[in-house]
């Protein structure tokens, strides 16, 4: 079985395929590593279900849906 999470990385204007993931978890520490030696844009699609999380310098970006307020 494949992967279900691909990580691509943002080069040139266009996404670019760097790595595969069993879990969000292994794409996200996937994606922490490789912007160690290659900060900027990636993201994170899910074969499953469509589901797109782009991430920056091993960070994902913030969506504006006010998650800082709950406790």
């Amino acid at each position: 079985m494949l992967a279900p999470l691909d990580i691509f990385k943002m080069q040139d204007g266009t996404y670019v395929w760097k790595a595969a993931a069993d879990s969000f978890e292994l794409a996200k520490s996937t994606v922490e590593r490789l912007a160690t030696t290659a900060p900027g844009e990636y993201m994170i699609f899910n074969q499953s279900t469509g589901n797109k999380i782009v991430v920056k310098d091993g960070l994902p970006e913030p969506h504006g849906d006010a998650r800082e307020n709950q406790e």
